[in-house]
């Protein structure tokens, strides 16, 4: 039996992204022990920072949870002040003691160790691992409410501890390069097996999609403050024949959102109707705003919606630049909204194939083979 994973991420099923991916289809050959959050950005007196309080302390209350046959979910309870070296001191072993009693309770031994937030640094070197992987998918430095000082720390101490370093786009590969030895760039994946439901005909459109006149502007995703609302708003005021659609659950630092007759918030939905949606759609949108967090991300959208079929208008993002074959990049607002006209207008069938045909090389099964031995090996 290939040796089991323990995995810092985010909290399990509640914004599922890449992390998750992998850790799952690495859940069919060996088991997965999944860590929610860490809490890295301090909490704040707001409703919406209460609630997942008080949710973690219920989920801690309940203890590790199965999410499959080999994946286990646990929810630690630590102390969400990572600026105190005391505090991590702390959580460090409050996290050491605990783990390893999960890990003793269910037989699993030699763990690989895959850490996907600078939290997880304290905890490396201390849990019997085999080796340890640091999977670098953004710029956490430059996340609402973190700081610099406390990120970077914590992450020159994952780059001294950690065996390898993983990142997903090519600007966090020129940016950590010189901090390890050994990383490698491999971008994200897509379930295309999933998302090219959307080009089937047996797939059917969410009523309360079909209520909503068409043509259909759509995006899905976190509603955040990396949209750009602005543009978003341009597009509706530009075009009022149009219906925007925007589709996701609203996070804390979105702030107040734009409101007209044809601009659509339908909250969020969940994972699996999302092709059912995107059918729905005419032209997909990725209207983020060019800032530190978007300059290093890698969109998984971006990949899903080509897997869909749909045409796609991007704002000028690096890692969206390398598929402009495949993708309208709109540098200004009036030009994104002539790209969304020409769209509506001009693309034909054997575009969507084309697009499809692209990202079907990019599945996650295909990706999975770069990450498979670089968790087995050693």
């Amino acid at each position: 039996m290939p040796r089991p994973v323990i995995c810092f991420g985010e909290d399990w099923n509640r914004h599922p992204g890449a992390a998750q991916d992998i850790m799952e289809r690495l859940s069919a050959t060996r088991k997965v022990l999944w860590i929610d959050s860490l809490g890295l950005r301090r909490p704040r007196l707001t409703l919406d920072d209460g609630k997942r309080v008080l949710s973690k302390i219920g989920k801690w209350l309940r203890g590790a949870k199965t999410a499959s046959p080999t994946v286990m979910v646990y929810t630690p309870l630590v102390l969400p002040f990572y600026g105190s070296k005391v505090a991590r001191a702390i959580n460090a072993l409050i996290l050491k003691i605990s783990i390893r009693r999960l890990l003793r309770r269910h037989g699993l031994a030699d763990p690989v160790l895959w850490v996907s937030c600078p939290a997880g640094a304290g905890v490396v070197g201390k849990l019997g691992e085999a080796k340890s992987i640091y999977y670098c998918a953004d710029e956490h430095s430059v996340f609402p409410g973190m700081s610099l000082e406390v990120v970077t720390e914590l992450e020159q101490e994952l780059f001294k501890k950690a065996d390898l370093v993983i990142v997903t786009s090519k600007n966090l590969y020129d940016k950590k390069k010189a901090y390890h030895d050994n990383i490698t760039l491999i971008p994200h994946g897509v379930d295309f097996a999933h998302f090219s439901k959307a080009a089937r005909p047996e797939t059917v459109v969410p009523d309360d999609l079909q209520r909503i006149k068409k043509p259909i502007i759509g995006f899905y995703g976190l509603i955040q403050d990396l949209i750009d609302f602005d543009l978003v708003r341009h597009v509706a005021e530009a075009r009022p024949g149009w219906s925007v659609v925007m589709i996701g659950p609203v996070i804390f630092d979105a702030g107040p959102l734009p409101s007209l007759p044809n601009l659509h918030f339908l909250g969020r939905r969940d994972l699996q109707d999302l092709p059912s949606y995107v059918k729905g759609f005419d032209v997909c949108m990725i209207p983020y705003k060019l800032v530190d967090r978007t300059i290093y991300a890698n969109p998984l959208k971006l990949r899903q919606y080509l897997a869909s079929g749909k045409p796609v208008v991007s704002t000028p993002l690096p890692e969206v630049m390398k598929y402009g074959g495949l993708v309208k990049i709109g540098k200004d607002r009036d030009e994104y909204v002539r790209h969304i006209e020409f769209l509506l207008e001009r693309d034909t069938p054997e575009d969507s194939r084309t697009r499809m045909d692209a990202v079907r090389g990019e599945s996650w099964e295909c990706i999975m083979q770069q990450i498979e031995p670089l968790v087995c090996r050693g």
